[in-house]
């Protein structure tokens, strides 16, 4: 702003708090192209030290890919990250490196200064052998608050058996590590190597791939944004990060509600499929000894599988039920399983692991497993293969309530009030629904006798049109 002022009988201009003589044309020309200058370096922030800000301090050092991906680790600092807590963090040969720092000891996570909300990340990690680490998304703590809980922790840990690598730490367990089950080639991690993660949070859906192969999915809305980070856990650890990167997904429109609340409210009533007095309405595949006693249907089985199927298909729906399981029996559900036409599909024959004419493959099995071992691949709630529950959560001996929502590809479980597993896949979206009745894993569980019992009842579907 220029002011006009008379001094001692000459004029002068006010410039910026300074005066100037009216007739110094060159001076006031130059203060006028400068301000111009220091104006468009204030509103271009990121082109000056000066004007720094956390919301500008993005990663500035290395720019977005054509293909929208972002570099958030520019492997020569550790520019657009800070550190809340402990942890000596770094930079080797390109590398962020992290171990116990004995001046600040204590566990600790590196953050991005920037939060994301909708987006895909990818990062390659490199613990050692017995390490523990993690990946944090969407902790609005900035990890003053532990982002396992505030956000979520993607856990980096070959060693632990119930939250292993890729794992939504206590959220949702992934099938990285089975244990002695397991053959070699299965295992998609190892400690001692390069690894990578692709973990996608797009609203409330989160998938984790650990190295190319999904490993868990779940949809929460605990946190929908927040910064990301990595964790020192402990003093053994080292753990090595490199090629982290970002694509920020835009969301369109609002995010609906829960599968839950969404087939709940939906219209349409419960229809009882057992009428506790006969099997009016279902049909037995493969074999298998259904009755109904007390109002209840009873199965044994020995040295194969056998199922007891509805008459009727269904697609989208709420279908719950009360089962018991003696301690150490094996067992499941059933849905959308597409009926084989021809009658010789109908016969169970060896090898049919893995066979679409097995409803636990062509449609998807639901586990009821009475000896829930930490290391067991499908322990009771899982999607067999697909989603795997946490161990531990039926009760043998006991009536245990399942509860399963199924709409379009999403499929979440419920065992007593817990949500225990869930996915988004298309293998199938119509079929029957049903129960199984199956042979007891000896060499497993050290049951020398068959067969053994498991009971069904309150059996009702909601289906919803």
């Amino acid at each position: 702003m220029v002011v006009s002022a008379h001094r001692f009988g000459e004029k002068y201009n006010n410039i910026g708090g300074i005066m100037f003589k009216k007739s110094d044309k060159k001076t006031i020309l130059l203060i006028g192209i400068l301000s111009i200058v220091f104006l468009f370096l204030s509103l271009n922030y990121s082109f000056s030290p000066f004007f720094k800000s956390e919301a500008k301090v993005k990663f500035q050092r290395v720019k977005e890919k054509d293909d929208g991906w972002i570099s958030l680790f520019n492997g020569k600092d550790l520019t657009g990250w800070d550190v809340p807590k402990s942890g000596n963090w770094r930079v080797e040969n390109g590398e962020m490196v992290v171990t116990w720092d004995d001046e600040n000891p204590g566990g600790g996570w590196i953050v991005t200064k920037e939060m994301f909300d909708d987006f895909i990340l990818r990062i390659k990690f490199k613990v050692n052998k017995g390490g523990n680490s993690g990946v944090c998304i969407r902790d609005p703590s900035r990890a003053t608050k532990n982002p396992a809980y505030s956000g979520y922790e993607v856990q980096i840990d070959f060693n632990d058996l119930t939250n292993p690598t890729g794992s939504l730490y206590n959220l949702a367990r992934a099938y990285t590590i089975i244990g002695a089950y397991t053959p070699e080639e299965k295992i998609v991690g190892k400690e001692e190597e390069w690894n990578q993660f692709e973990i996608s949070a797009i609203g409330e859906h989160i998938i984790v791939k650990l190295n190319g192969s999904k490993v868990v999915e779940r949809y929460d809305r605990r946190s929908l944004k927040g910064v990301v980070g990595m964790q020192l856990h402990d003093s053994e650890s080292e753990v090595r990060f490199k090629d982290i990167e970002i694509k920020k997904i835009s969301m369109r429109g609002p995010i609906p509600p829960p599968i839950e609340e969404r087939l709940q409210n939906a219209k349409g009533d419960f229809k009882k499929l057992f009428n506790g007095e006969n099997l009016d309405g279902w049909q037995v595949l493969w074999g298998g000894n259904w009755k109904v006693v007390d109002g209840v249907i009873e199965a044994t089985i020995k040295g194969s599988m056998g199922w007891l199927l509805t008459e009727e298909d269904y697609s989208d729906f709420i279908y719950r039920l009360k089962v018991k399981i003696a301690k150490g029996g094996n067992s499941g559900l059933t849905i959308r399983f597409p009926f084989p036409a021809r009658p010789e599909d109908r016969t169970y024959k060896a090898g049919m692991k893995d066979d679409k004419l097995n409803p636990a493959f062509g449609g998807y099995e639901i586990q009821v497993l009475a000896y829930d071992l930490p290391e067991i691949g499908n322990p009771s709630g899982s999607i067999y293969n697909i989603g795997r529950a946490y161990a531990g959560v039926l009760k043998p001996n006991e009536w245990n309530e399942y509860v399963v929502y199924a709409q379009d590809p999403q499929i979440t479980i419920y065992i007593n009030g817990r949500k225990v597993a869930e996915c988004e896949d298309t293998r199938s979206l119509k079929g029957r629904v049903g129960l199984q009745a199956h042979h007891l894993e000896e060499e497993l569980v050290g049951v020398e006798t068959e067969p053994y019992k498991v009971w069904f009842k309150d059996i009702e579907i909601k289906a919803i049109k």
